[in-house]
């Protein structure tokens, strides 16, 4: 429902500026990236808004931050290969996975560390951020597959 609406959205907004209709791949893959910004600030709505109306504690924001900066470090191992992105004789793999490993480490240096004698059972909500990060994986493939016969070579980043 979600997708109809945003590329509905996205028909209205390119007939209103005179654009050529586009091809239902064109489509499928502005219609992703509109979903993505879109679910990315639902994402942040519902951290900053539902969990602190429940007050959970606050080690639990760091430990999903941990988690989701662990998974965009594995989406970028996944994709370095293709990755088109350089800076002159510094490996690809390094732009790539630096950025999201720094984030998760100074998360938890910084932050999660510091909150380990007031958060009860820490080690396990560690061990299951951690593997909650390695889920992107079988994410990535299913949604590579259920793509698959709308878009037979996605253009999308890591797929």
């Amino acid at each position: 429902m979600l997708f109809s609406i945003v590329a509905g959205v996205i028909a209205a907004v390119r007939a209103a500026m005179d654009l050529p209709p586009s091809d239902q791949a064109g489509m499928v893959r502005l219609a992703l990236i509109a979903m993505t910004v879109v679910f990315l600030m639902l994402c942040f709505a519902f951290r900053s808004t539902y969990l602190n109306e429940v007050e959970v504690p606050e080690s639990l924001l760091y430990f999903i931050d941990f988690s989701l900066a662990l998974a965009a470090g594995i989406v970028a191992v996944a994709g370095v290969q293709q990755s088109p992105v350089t800076l002159g004789p510094v490996p690809a793999w390094v732009v790539a996975v630096g950025p999201p490993l720094i984030v998760a480490g100074m998360l938890f240096t910084v932050r999660l560390r510091r909150l380990r004698e007031s958060t009860p059972r820490w080690t396990a909500v560690l061990v299951v951020a951690i593997g909650a990060a390695f889920l992107v994986l079988p994410a990535t493939i299913l949604i590579s597959r259920a793509l698959a016969p709308l878009l037979p070579q996605p253009d999308l980043p890591f797929l």
